[in-house]
This record gives structure tokens, C-alpha cells and sequence, in this order.
């Protein structure tokens, strides 16, 4: 949320990405006989969907309205958690994780913001708090190698980014 007020808005969400993968990559790896790799097909499926339009939208949009679009964002969720946080039960079937997967896919294609709809859907569907966590740095993973993927396709992952990741 913060990097963009200090460079580019497309640099910030690139390397946000990068940064992100590299911790979720170790975590992963050290919680890997937790993964259960069923409970996060719907939500991927749902993000596969919609982050990719997510970020060709965003990647040539002005940082200014980006920015104001993430601070709007950013006011919604704290909202919610501060007013609704334990009223809303999401049941776990499968086209409820693909609708979370789609609202993870537009947050996280355009400010890379995938966790809020992730957790709150894995609190409902994950059995221990062991497959809590890797179930979300999992989806995480994924999500953040397609995204990255599309970035760099696009020419999103500069130089800048790259020296920006290596520093982080």
C-alpha cells in the first residue's frame, strides 16, 4: 500500500509481486505436507479468470487513479473488518470459491491485494491452523507466478524492479 507513493505505481506492483513469491516460495516449501492442493482449485480457477483483465487494464492506467482506487480499497476493508468482520460465513463450495477467486483475481491484477477474499474463505473450508496458513501462502504462490508471468509479458518487470527485488 505504501510503495507507490514512492515509485511508479507499475514498479510498486511488480515488485510487491516479486517480494511476495520469494516469501511465500520458503514458506511453502518448509509447510509442504499441509498443502491441500483441492481446497484452493475453485478460488484459482476464479482468479485465473479475471486477474489477467485485471492487470491489462491496470498496466497502462495512470498512477494517480490507481492510487485512488487502491485507497478506496483500502478504506472498504478496513470497514469490513471493523464492522463485519465475524458476521459474514462463507460456505465452502465450489462456486463460492470461484467468486473468491474472482474478487482475489481483480484486487490482486490491479493492486496486488489477493489476501482479504482468500482468508476469509479459507477460515471457512480449512480444518487446522497448519492448512489455515499454507492453504493461503500456497494460493499465494500460484497466483503470484501468474501474475508476474503476465507482468513480464507486458513489460512490466524492468530492470528497476528486478534491482528493487535483489535489494529486498
Amino acid at each position: 500500500a505504501a510503495l507507490p507513493y514512492f515509485m511508479p505505481y507499475q514498479t510498486a506492483i511488480s515488485l510487491s509481486g516479486l517480494l511476495t513469491f520469494t516469501g511465500n516460495a520458503g514458506n511453502v516449501l518448509s509447510r509442504i505436507k499441509y498443502i491441500n492442493i483441492k481446497l484452493i482449485i475453485a478460488p484459482l480457477i476464479g482468479y485465473f479468470a479475471f486477474a489477467a483483465a485485471a492487470i491489462l487494464y491496470s498496466i497502462d492506467k495512470a498512477d494517480d487513479l490507481l492510487t485512488s482506487l487502491l485507497g478506496i480499497l483500502l478504506i472498504i476493508l478496513s470497514l469490513y473488518f471493523l464492522f463485519f468482520n465475524n458476521t459474514l460465513k462463507i460456505k465452502p463450495t465450489f462456486v463460492n470459491g470461484l467468486i473468491v477467486g474472482a474478487v482475489a483475481g481483480i484486487m490482486g491484477g490491479m493492486f496486488g491485494i489477493i489476501a482479504p477474499p482468500i482468508v476469509i474463505y479459507s477460515m471457512a473450508v480449512t480444518k487446522s491452523k497448519d492448512e489455515f496458513i499454507t492453504t493461503n501462502l500456497t494460493f499465494g504462490l500460484v497466483t503470484n507466478i501468474y501474475s508476474t508471468t503476465i507482468r513480464a509479458i507486458k513489460g512490466a518487470i524492468t530492470a528497476e524492479v528486478l534491482l528493487y527485488w535483489l535489494l529486498g
